[in-house]
């Protein structure tokens, strides 16, 4: 069963995704302007907010925009959504170093709290550490495959309180994965290793792709009514796109690797 074709002007009725994307805007203002230590290579600093500004308008445009709607009816244009999500909202806003920005606006006093209550000093370890990296790229992981479980993202078409959460836990885990990738340096996480992720990330998501792709029917049952088209290509839009971004970020991290002047022992 097709449903009935989607017109421009069909814009999605979600207030929830509306006042989420507000309070972050409103928050990384808030951040923005409160005085306190320079958090950005001097180069960057303005180019660094255009890409959140560019980031949150894109993701505000696919969550709210008809596609959302359409997504609603074909399998294809849902994946077309968390495709624009991973590889081209979630990149924007990790490079734009936005948590940092946001973490700021924290009042001053509750980030001292925190820092002396729990152990600052421990977590600032834990998150510099190669161990980052992989608990980012296994949320990601495992927040793909958990709303691609039938029962889970049937549960999302009809609820829109799951629906919203759905978007949000994929932009948020493909924001932490790709923060870690995109500044491996920073975290003290070498470039082999970046590599080494990045791949199996990019394997994970081309058997979840293969599964839908040869699949014999719609797993779905939302899009029950739908050719068997519909879902193949969907498994299309997850597979070779993205496959194209991580292996753009493989080669980044591998040149990175060779480019590192080798160390001898005195």
């Amino acid at each position: 069963m097709i449903g009935p074709v989607v017109q421009w002007t069909d814009w999605a009725h979600d207030p929830i995704t509306a006042v989420v994307l507000l309070v972050i805007v409103a928050l990384y203002l808030d951040g923005a302007t409160r005085p306190g230590e320079v958090e950005f290579v001097r180069p960057r600093v303005i180019v660094q907010p255009i890409a959140f500004a560019l980031g949150l308008g894109i993701a505000g445009l696919t969550m709210l925009s008809p596609l959302d709607t359409l997504g609603a009816q074909f399998f294809a244009a849902h994946m077309l959504q968390h495709l624009v999500l991973i590889v081209v909202v979630a990149p924007l806003l990790a490079w734009s170093h936005a948590d940092l920005i946001l973490r700021r606006a924290i009042p001053v006093r509750t980030r001292r709290w925190l820092a002396r209550h729990l152990a600052g000093s421990a977590i600032q370890a834990w998150t510099n550490s190669p161990r980052t990296a992989w608990i980012a790229a296994c949320a990601f992981a495992g927040t793909i495959w958990l709303w691609h479980i039938p029962a889970a993202h049937d549960s999302a078409v009809r609820n829109a309180a799951l629906h919203t959460l759905e978007h949000f836990m994929v932009l948020g885990t493909a924001t932490m994965f790709w923060r870690v990738i995109l500044n491996s340096g920073q975290l003290r996480i070498g470039p082999g290793l970046a590599a080494v992720i990045v791949s199996l990330v990019s394997l994970q998501g081309s058997l979840l792709s293969a599964i839908l792709m040869f699949a014999p029917k719609q797993l779905c049952g939302s899009y029950a009514g739908n050719p068997i088209e519909d879902q193949v290509m969907a498994g299309l839009l997850m597979c070779i796109p993205a496959s194209f971004v991580y292996l753009g970020s493989t080669v980044w991290a591998l040149s990175r690797l060779l480019s590192e002047k080798p160390t001898h022992a005195g």
